[in-house]
């Protein structure tokens, strides 16, 4: 294949991810609803793919037209570095809810970009023989085994989403299906530049449903928003439903006294208890800045109940408070009355947590006083 012949094919071959590339960058310099920090691992992400793009085309070049071992592994390795660099970041965006798990994937990807930068001169990951054939060194095995973890983390991910986002766990694994397919074709030499088109693909595909979601969620805790409370409520009308009511409490207080920061972790410690009691029974929708609702479909005022319990407990624990309140909406009920009665009984629960934190303040001073 002569050099016009060559680079006509890598330009043909990259021309999809080009183009989805340039897409992307123009959604996110016009993205004004995204948080700043899911916005930069997008941004990271679409970038690293790209030069993995641009390097997988030089290796395919260089590889036919010349024998200089330096560049030819130069090249390799960077194309190692960023494989796991762009699946890394896409890792990100999937557990942006979870930063606990933010420092290992950095540690990994500098660990394989390591590894991968030394092979140059060591061999460990992988080397040339005398006719210019590719073979495998002893740690080939890191990468891979990088991307499971990553795989692992993702498909767990998945699983956390299935009752809360299902729509985002459906995401999820495409990505995960359309990346390995792409890597097959590559490895089978059906597709050439498969994987990293794909990646581009991918990252697009990813941002472009989150965008779509955005529709439905609240951006700060990811739970279902005023809109959907109401279109939920409307496709539940032929079920018995009970209507759930939470208010937090005092979070005016807190964005007062400690700023919006004390306020928002103030919320999002809230969701994850009102998730982690119920998730299995309802949906749980965010309608205002501190009022919550949960749909139970076709569920026992019991389990209610001990739902209701099982969160005031936890949060007990916490320096927050919540109140509660529920009612059941029957078939062809009035739902907007029913979900007055629910609030009605929340609004009673309030009172009842003011009078007893009152008394308890009395009677801590009657016992200064006796002292």
């Amino acid at each position: 294949m002569e050099n016009t012949e060559l680079v006509y094919f890598l330009i043909k071959s990259s021309f999809i991810g080009a183009i989805s590339f340039c897409f992307m960058m123009i959604f996110l310099i016009a993205d004004k609803i995204f948080p700043e920090k899911t916005i930069a691992k997008f941004r990271h992400s679409i970038h690293c793919a790209a030069l993995l793009l641009i390097f997988d085309c030089l290796d395919y070049y260089f590889y036919r037209t010349t024998t200089n071992t330096s560049i030819l592994l130069t090249v390799a390795a960077t194309c190692y570095t960023l494989r796991i660099c762009t699946v890394g970041f896409l890792v990100l965006i999937s557990q942006r809810f979870h930063s606990y798990t933010y420092k290992a994937i950095y540690i990994l990807m500098f660990v394989n970009a390591i590894v991968s930068f030394t092979s140059i001169k060591t061999g460990w990951l992988f080397y040339l023989d005398q006719d210019l054939n590719w073979k495998i060194g002893y740690l080939y095995f890191i990468p891979y085994s990088i991307i499971l973890f990553y795989v692992y983390l993702m498909l767990k991910e998945s699983f956390i989403q299935r009752k809360s986002n299902p729509s985002e766990s459906v995401i999820i694994i495409s990505v995960l299906f359309i990346c390995f397919l792409a890597n097959i074709l590559e490895l089978l030499g059906i597709f050439k530049l498969a994987l990293a088109n794909s990646y581009i693909i991918c990252i697009l595909f990813y941002y472009l449903c989150l965008n779509v979601q955005l529709y439905r969620r609240d951006t700060l805790t990811n739970l279902l928003n005023r809109r959907s409370f109401f279109q939920d409520l409307q496709r539940l009308d032929k079920f018995m439903t009970v209507i759930v009511s939470i208010d937090l409490s005092d979070l005016k207080y807190f964005n007062k006294t400690e700023g919006h920061k004390s306020g928002d972790k103030a919320i999002l410690t809230v969701v994850d208890i009102i998730t982690s009691c119920f998730t299995d029974i309802g949906n749980i929708y965010r309608t205002g800045g501190d009022e919550f609702y949960v749909l139970c479909k076709e569920t026992t005022s019991e389990d209610v109940e001990k739902a209701i319990k099982e969160l005031k407990d936890k949060v007990s624990t916490t320096r927050y408070k919540v109140a509660c309140g529920y009612a059941i909406c029957y078939p062809q009920d009035d739902y907007e009355r029913i979900i007055n009665i629910a609030d009605e009984a929340m609004f009673n629960d309030k009172k009842t947590i003011k009078s007893k934190i009152k008394r308890d303040v009395l009677d801590t001073v009657f016992k200064s006083v006796e002292i």
